[in-house]
């Protein structure tokens, strides 16, 4: 194929996907530190990989340039999405503009994906975030096995859900360099699920203010379900969280006292709080979203160049 039609093919796929992010639900203007022009280089589609029996499709965003690159497998939150969910196309937008190369992938049982399996949902009763971590384990060897990759610069980033996935699967694998979890929860998926409901983010009818809810969280009884909490006592990988200090969805402040004990302890963990933002990283009033993305590429420059 030369170079003209990749060229052609590109330019369509970069205004497919500005178009998705830009009518997607609560759809925002794109903010100033994402390129203008999107995903350049080389894209390489239809991509799979297998995690036993269920076989993962993707796409491989691909940088200008030779390589080897720094690679990121992006994590999806709670929702059955697709690789064209448009946070997960925010991502590579920005990291291959920056020289990474990025997978995204349908998630398993999504309904307009190709990736076969069923979808899970996460509870308290059931192990489904360590199926889900190992889906992005696969991921992750997936691109190891390419010779344009850095195999020593492999890291894995996702929202809101992805917060207790990708240190799960840092922990599952040697290959994962680094991590980062946007809007994170370090406590409990029971913990999270109370505050949730306390704040009205999950039904819309709390009560509480987010203060009260922390307090209320923090003493919370019920059942926890999975606690990331001691995967995070013995994980040795540098792992970056990014929070907003008006979440209704995760308490934001547990998180902070949480890793604040574990720094303290010298694990190689760094947060960011946004004090305005929400749970999308957005600021409550204006909307606009926080840099969290070139805040994200600092701190791998600090720790990888």
């Amino acid at each position: 194929m030369n170079k003209k039609i990749i060229g052609g093919i590109i330019l369509i796929g970069a205004i497919v996907g500005v178009y998705i992010y830009l009518t997607n639900e609560n759809p925002a203007v794109l903010p100033d530190w994402v390129p203008t022009v999107i995903v350049s280089g080389v894209w390489q589609d239809t991509i799979t990989f297998q995690n036993g029996d269920v076989t993962l499709a993707g796409t491989l965003d691909l940088p200008a340039g030779e390589g080897p690159f720094p690679a990121l497998v992006t994590v999806h939150g709670s929702s059955p999405v697709n690789r064209n969910d448009r946070l997960l196309l925010l991502y590579s937008d920005f990291f291959v503009q920056h020289g990474f190369a990025v997978l995204r992938y349908d998630k398993r049982g999504a309904a307009i994906g190709e990736s076969t399996g069923k979808y899970l949902s996460v509870g308290t009763n059931d192990n489904n975030l360590e199926i889900l971590a190992d889906d992005v384990v696969a991921g992750v060897e997936y691109v190891k096995s390419l010779d344009m990759i850095d195999s020593t610069r492999i890291g894995v980033m996702g929202l809101s859900q992805a917060g207790w996935i990708v240190p799960l699967a840092a922990s599952k694998s040697d290959d994962v360099a680094f991590f980062v979890a946007f809007s994170g929860p370090v406590m409990s998926v029971g913990q999270e699920i109370y505050y949730s409901e306390l704040t009205g983010d999950v039904m819309g009818e709390g009560s509480m203010s987010l203060s009260e809810a922390l307090i209320a969280t923090e003493s919370f009884e019920g059942d926890h379900g999975y606690d990331p909490i001691p995967t995070l006592e013995v994980l040795e990988t540098p792992g970056l969280w990014i929070l907003g200090g008006r979440d209704n969805s995760v308490p934001t402040d547990l998180s902070i006292k949480n890793l604040d004990s574990f720094i303290a302890q010298g694990k190689d963990f760094t947060y960011i709080r946004y004090p305005n933002a929400n749970h999308g990283l957005r600021d409550e009033d204006t909307g606009a979203y926080y840099p969290f993305l070139l805040d994200t590429l600092n701190w791998y420059k600090e720790k990888f160049e």
